[in-house]
């Protein structure tokens, strides 16, 4: 029977068991040696820059719904057309522009006509 003091040790600290090619144990232990780091902070390292980049992706996401989007040229003066998704409105309005092929500003649309 294990002493109280090692059972509650494993139960804070669970075991991870892994099988590894040779050549990623070799890279393993190499980034270990060039790092001091023990293979736990190896895995928290590896979590911590997947969760920045994950954060970093959802924030161009949100970035790009608020930031007015490059759709094309108007077809009468050749500006570039300027688009906010923000709204269900706004993509709804894109959509049935891009089906009609009504490629062009208001502005220039009321120069026209």
């Amino acid at each position: 029977m294990q002493p109280e003091r090692r059972r509650r040790y494993d139960e804070a600290n669970p075991r991870v068991t892994v099988r590894l090619t040779a050549s990623l144990r070799k890279i393993l232990d190499d980034l270990r040696k060039e790092e001091g780091l023990s293979y736990a902070d190896l895995i928290k390292r590896g979590l911590m820059a997947a969760a920045d980049e994950d954060a970093a992706y959802q924030k161009g996401r949100n970035d790009a719904k608020r930031e007015p989007v490059a759709i094309g040229v108007c077809s009468r003066c050749g500006k570039p057309l300027l688009w906010r998704l923000t709204t269900e409105k706004d993509r709804l309005l894109l959509a049935g522009a891009v089906n009609a092929q009504l490629f062009f500003h208001h502005e220039c649309k009321a120069s026209k006509d």
